[in-house]
């Protein structure tokens, strides 16, 4: 709970810092999953996230989506 609570702070914190645009952020699975946990409650994080994996979540109206969820396609040849 402590991580989520953690990284939900630093996802408002990087929101009041960058207004607009895209940010990109990397950090370990971990911490990722429980983040996203702590934004989206419904959102089924049980799968542990691939190394380099790309997940893209996005606000729109004050509501977080996860637009894409632990994607490796980057890595297919």
């Amino acid at each position: 709970e402590e991580g989520a609570v953690r990284g939900c702070e630093f996802i408002k914190d990087v929101e009041n810092k960058v207004r607009q645009g895209r940010v990109l952020i990397i950090s370990h699975g971990a911490i990722i999953r429980t983040t996203l946990k702590g934004l989206m409650p419904d959102l089924n994080v049980e799968q542990p996230l691939h190394n380099t994996s790309v997940t893209r979540i996005r606000k729109t109206d004050g509501i977080w989506t996860c637009e894409l969820y632990n994607c490796t396609q980057h890595l297919c040849t």
